[in-house]
Order: C-alpha cells, then sequence, then structure tokens
C-alpha cells in the first residue's frame, strides 16, 4: 500500500516562498460599443482589446486621460500578477533569488 504524504512534505518551503515576488500589473480593456473610434492614436471597436502601461506611450498618464475623455468608449480594468522582474525592484533592493 503507498504512503500518503504528509501535511509538511505539502507545503512549500519558507525560502522558496521569499524568493518569489509578484508584481500586479494594471491592464485596461477598451472598446468602441457605438463603433469604430480612434483615440490616442490607438483604434477601437466593438471587440474589447487589452492594454498595457507599455502599449499607452511615453506618457501613459495623458493617454488615459484622453481614452476616459471620449464618452463612447468603454473602459473596464483589471489586475494580472506576474513574476517580478529585477528592473521592477526599488533601487537597493536585491533581486529574488531563483
Amino acid at each position: 500500500m503507498a504512503k500518503t504524504p504528509t501535511k509538511a512534505k505539502l507545503l512549500p518551503d519558507a525560502n522558496d516562498i521569499a524568493g518569489q515576488m509578484m508584481i500586479a500589473e494594471r491592464v485596461l480593456i477598451v472598446s468602441a460599443p457605438a463603433g469604430p473610434r480612434r483615440r490616442a492614436n490607438i483604434s477601437f471597436g466593438s471587440e474589447p482589446i487589452e492594454l498595457r502601461l507599455a502599449d499607452l506611450g511615453d506618457d501613459p498618464e495623458a493617454t488615459l486621460e484622453q481614452l476616459r475623455a471620449d464618452p463612447f468608449l468603454k473602459i473596464d480594468g483589471r489586475f494580472e500578477e506576474r513574476p517580478a522582474e529585477p528592473a521592477d525592484l526599488p533601487a537597493g533592493e536585491p533581486a529574488p533569488a531563483t
């Protein structure tokens, strides 16, 4: 008869948890339900598209304000988690162990 694993073996090692950092990244879901629109050099249609910070150009806040100013655009949002990269860490913080 096979041995069942104990609870202690099912839990991850504390060192493994400490080395894993996640970043919550904002994702905008934008569509134009009333018909095609173009704002901030981005085309929108009835099919929603996902935009991340990198997709919003050199000045993401200004681009977001342009999108919000258009009453014919539908803007939803969510957050996605992704593993942290060294560039995401504040200056002076060590990179997580891999």
